[in-house]
């Protein structure tokens, strides 16, 4: 009777693996279409999150397991709450301020210690273009930049998973902010004017003028900077990529959303 009943124990808990194995094979390819579905969203600029979207897949999951409603309710909302972390995790930190703030020197250092791709949009933009973005201005516009600047964050976006240095203009150019704000956190570098004065004036044409043109762009972007980014720091300070990390960590895990 004992052996009997032993077997049937085993036999249960052999079919109860075998649901398990199931089970987490689909949480697997939920997760993959999960990150499918953000990429999509990142590449298009929509918001990654949609809480009507969260609420009907709740209501749906607690429909479709009516015997056990609340423990069905408890389930999904831990994996949604998974599938955000991992969808968060795959987001850019996008460095954003003005010339010479160090933008392109920090990503680097970022992306070593996070181990992720580093790029500078300048250099991709003019590797596109074939020329220096010197000459795009002249020879065409700046409206002309902004829109092959917007192609190549429009990839970054959809790639995910990047630390990118952007151009000095980047959040003065429309379509390029909700594409930001929806595929990543946004890092002001705010480097005093003092070391701005400093700039290096190649392939820097809007400050190719001297310090008076600094100084005027400096006071135009600083409040474009201050209202669009997430976090400002301060790129010449020990503590930068500690404190972007940090804020990214904590971005990850839902504790500064919103």
């Amino acid at each position: 009777m004992e052996n009997n009943e032993g077997k049937v124990l085993e036999e249960l808990r052999h079919e109860l693996d075998e649901i398990d194995r199931d089970m987490f094979r689909l949480l697997e390819e939920r997760m993959d279409v999960c990150l499918d579905i953000a990429r999509e969203k990142r590449r298009r600029g929509l918001a990654v999150f949609d809480a009507a979207r969260e609420c009907k897949v709740i209501e749906d999951a607690e429909a479709n397991c009516r015997k056990y409603s609340e423990a069905a309710r408890k389930t999904c909302e831990t994996i949604l709450d998974s599938s955000k972390k991992l969808q968060r995790s795959a987001m850019n930190i996008y460095l954003v301020g003005m010339p010479n703030c160090g933008k392109s020197k920090l990503a680097g250092k970022l992306g070593i210690e996070l181990n992720r791709r580093s790029i500078d949009t300048d250099r991709l933009v003019m590797k596109s273009e074939k020329m220096t973005i010197d000459v795009i201005f002249d020879r065409y516009s700046e409206e002309f930049f902004r829109k092959a600047e917007h192609l190549v964050l429009e990839r970054a976006a959809a790639a995910g998973s990047l630390v990118v240095a952007t151009g000095g203009g980047v959040l003065t150019y429309e379509p390029n902010i909700q594409l930001l704000k929806n595929s990543g956190i946004i890092v002001f570098l705010n480097r005093s004017i003092d070391c701005l004065l400093h700039a290096k004036l190649k392939n820097r044409p809007l400050i190719r003028a001297g310090k008076e043109s600094i100084i005027e762009l400096y006071n135009e972007r600083l409040p474009i900077y201050s209202a669009l980014s997430d976090i400002t720091v301060d790129p010449d300070s020990d503590d930068a990529v500690r404190g972007i990390i940090s804020y990214f960590n904590s971005f990850i895990a839902g504790n500064n959303i919103g």
